[in-house]
This record gives structure tokens, sequence and C-alpha cells, in this order.
């Protein structure tokens, strides 16, 4: 995979750092996928996350991080203030108008699941 936005090993350090439970989740989407349907299944983890590691794999052929936009905006609206995010953006083989988005939460509270 080719980077456009690389995450390194310090982001996931510092990510890790956080402390707390950690949840890592795989969601796949299109560009017309309504952001509050995507994040429904982790939105009381993105409520209490302390960071978020974001790495979103976008299609070779074509490459628009505005597509993106609305997904950090929404994640932005649901995380404390104080959440440190940080984000990668990777091309892959997908199909055009899909992508995927490997996340990493931490800092969340060790008895909820």
């Amino acid at each position: 995979m080719k980077s456009y936005i690389e995450v390194n090993d310090e982001d996931y350090k510092y990510i890790l750092a956080k402390g707390g439970r950690i949840e890592r989740i795989l969601l796949t989407f299109s560009k017309d996928d309504i952001a509050d349907v995507v994040f429904k299944p982790i939105m009381n983890d993105l409520k209490q996350a302390k960071g978020v590691l974001i790495n979103f794999i976008i299609p070779n052929e074509h490459l628009n991080i505005g597509d993106l936009e609305k997904f950090m905006l929404k994640i932005n609206e649901i995380v404390p203030i104080d959440t440190v995010i940080i984000f990668g953006v990777y091309y892959d083989d997908l199909k055009v108008g899909t992508f995927k988005c490997d996340m990493i939460i931490s800092g969340l509270p060790e008895n909820c699941k």
C-alpha cells in the first residue's frame, strides 16, 4: 500500500500511551454512506476515547480527501474535546467510491465493553 498521509510507529505509541482499554475496528463504507450509520456501532467508545488513530484506505484510481472530510468532522463531533486524533491515508486496490477505515480507540474505561 502506498501512503498519502503516513502514520508511523511514534503515532501508534502516542495513542496507545493514553492507557485504558483499547479497541480496534475495521470499517468499510462508500462515500455516500452517512457517517452516523457508519459510526453507530462504536459511538459509545468514541464518546469516551482519549486517543483515536485512523488509517483510511482509499482506491488507487481516485483520490478525494474531501470524501473523507465528513467522517473526520463527525468523529470530531463525537469524541471529547481533549481527545487526540491522528490519521493517515493510504492507497489500495479498492472499488472506486469505497473506503476502508482501520481505527484504534484508546483510553477507554477498563470496566466497560
